[in-house]
């Protein structure tokens, strides 16, 4: 099922060993099935660092190729081995959808446990994922009787998986690129939608009772909503960016980008204040104890439109943070999906220093980090705000700076600072 796994889950990434720690270990939050084949994408709690993915091929493979299958399962002595191991395997034939192949030999099998292994085909020195193991006869495998080794899996080649779409891909009715927040759904009826985690439709192209219609970026980097034969635009971006791609950032934002990654086009669908990354939005308040100390309280938006007891997360002692010369804004500025707290913090000595607490999977905040500082400028000037200014699906400072003899703009992207004159004339 789409969604939240309805136990918990994890994922171990780059363990050759099991019984043995090192690697990468993360819950696993969201699922998003491919309609049509037996492929599901998993959404990660954290992202992996460290570790080089294996490129999907873009190439189909043909009859008579050879291809690896590392797995953990079973094998022809072994129950348990809780080691990574590999079998070769011949293609015996393709479809639109799927792999038919069998074992060079009698050895070379798939067995319980190994469902979901990458079939890997070497290309140019390098190793590609052409295909996603279903299911087999398990001729060989510990404990059967069974001889045939043959099995069958999904093509991985011909399908877009992922948040990006690049020129020439086409998202066909029930397809789907998936980002922290919403996924963006060619929907059977013709439909192109994005919605949130919580099911909300926060765009579309209106295209509905369009069945088998496809979309896709062509190569002069306009996104399309395309008829079943391909001869009729039933929507479209009037984009112009040979070169680019199609992004759907993690806050639920699509985005079309040029070849400069500079954003063209936006579906304007950014989800605001979710802290937890679930497509809601949440609450978050700084509380100033009696006794000095300061914590940060999360209240989390519910499936019923209700808000969650709080729970804190951050929590200080007395003498660490002035309330009286702090200003609040809320925005992803590290791109991961989930909003993150910024402080704008007046230093007491016409110096300004900006501190982003990055938000946690759980809705919570960890302890912050120094992200911007000023040192000419007047705090009681300053009226910050958060928005992504830049359309690289991250969020930025902007603040309104009131100076002599014109206002000021500022706005912070990482390091960089601008300063745009304004007219002081009343909004």
């Amino acid at each position: 099922m789409a969604g939240k796994p309805a136990v918990k889950t994890t994922a171990t990434i780059g363990r050759n060993d099991l019984t043995t720690a090192g690697g990468h270990v993360s819950e696993i939050v969201d699922l998003v099935p491919r309609p049509g084949r037996d492929l599901v994408m998993a959404r990660l709690a954290t992202p992996v660092t460290g570790i080089t993915p294996v490129t999907i091929s873009t190439e189909p493979v043909a009859a008579d190729e050879t291809l690896t299958v590392p797995g953990y399962g079973r094998t022809k002595t072994e129950w348990v081995p809780d080691k990574l191991h590999t079998s070769t395997f011949t293609v015996n034939s393709t479809t639109d959808t799927s792999l038919d192949i069998t074992g060079k030999t009698t050895d070379d099998a798939i067995c319980k446990g190994d469902a979901g292994a990458p079939l890997l085909r070497e290309a140019n020195g390098k190793l590609e994922v052409v295909g996603v193991s279903s299911r087999s006869w398990q001729g060989g495998c510990f404990g059967e009787t069974e001889t045939r080794n043959d099995a069958i899996a999904a093509r991985a080649d011909n399908t877009v998986l992922g948040s990006r779409l690049t020129p020439g891909q086409r998202l066909l009715p029930g397809d789907a690129l998936a980002s922290a927040s919403a996924k963006l759904t060619m929907q059977t009826d013709g439909n192109l939608v994005i919605q949130s985690n919580a099911s909300k439709t926060l765009w579309s192209t209106g295209t509905t009772g369009n069945a088998g219609a496809t979309a896709s970026l062509d190569t002069a980097g306009n996104l399309t909503v395309r008829d079943a034969a391909d001869t009729v635009t039933l929507w479209e971006a009037k984009t112009s960016a040979p070169g680019g791609s199609a992004v759907l950032y993690d806050r639920g934002n699509l985005v079309v980008l040029d070849a400069q990654a500079q954003s063209v086009w936006s579906s304007g669908t950014a989800i605001r204040h979710d802290y937890n990354g679930d497509g809601r939005s949440d609450m978050a308040v700084w509380y100033n104890y009696t006794d000095g100390r300061d914590a940060i309280h999360s209240f989390l938006g519910g499936t019923d439109g209700a808000i969650s007891k709080p729970f804190t997360s951050y929590d200080v002692a007395d003498g660490v943070w002035d309330t009286k010369t702090m200003k609040y804004i809320t925005g992803d500025f590290n791109g991961d999906g989930r909003d993150d707290l910024s402080v704008f913090y007046g230093q007491g000595d016409d110096t300004v220093k900006t501190y982003v607490f990055p938000a946690a999977p759980n809705g919570g905040f960890a302890a912050p980090a120094a992200w911007w500082q000023s040192a000419s400028l007047d705090w009681n000037r300053t009226t910050p705000h958060a928005g992504d200014f830049n359309g690289d699906g991250r969020d930025d400072a902007l603040v309104w700076y009131v100076a002599a003899p014109v206002d000021h703009l500022r706005v912070t992207q990482q390091i960089r600072q601008q300063k745009c004159p304004v007219s002081r004339v009343p909004w």
